[in-house]
């Protein structure tokens, strides 16, 4: 009852917390070994994306190398750089080798920041999302 009672407060200092990690160039980037969020940065600097992980190192891996097993480089291949997604055996999470390599490249200019927290990650990134509407999440964004 009483964490509730503190959550919205939980959430701000969160925020502030999150607000004051360092981001990386995604090629130098080192991810931690542990849970919590990862936010990333565009070229521009916008963030485009807020996720949460119970092992941020290897979802930071997978993000950098795999289209099949990455939200991130989907949405990001179709949503800001056109490319359609390619069916194989039923599952649509492929892209052209030369649609990967851009997605990739993409990346490679984008920023990356930490947060490990051990709890309320689900919530924070929630909170996050909302606040920053990220053009890759899609997960429900309340108006």
């Amino acid at each position: 009852m009483r964490l509730q009672e503190l959550s919205a407060n939980l959430l701000t200092q969160g925020e502030t917390r999150c607000e004051e990690i360092d981001f990386r160039p995604w090629a130098v980037a080192t991810a931690p070994d542990s849970s919590g969020l990862y936010l990333i940065r565009s070229p521009q600097g916008e963030i485009i994306y807020v996720g949460e992980s119970s092992g941020i190192k290897a979802r930071f891996r997978t993000h950098g190398t795999q289209t099949y097993f990455s939200a991130v480089r989907r949405n990001l291949g179709v949503d800001l750089l056109g490319f359609q997604l390619q069916t194989i055996k039923g599952k649509k999470r492929y892209f052209s080798d030369e649609e990967d390599r851009r997605v990739t490249n993409y990346l490679s200019q984008c920023s990356i920041g930490f947060f490990p927290v051990p709890i309320g990650r689900y919530e924070l990134e929630e909170h996050l999302i909302a606040k920053h509407r990220p053009i890759l999440n899609r997960k429900a964004k309340p108006a």
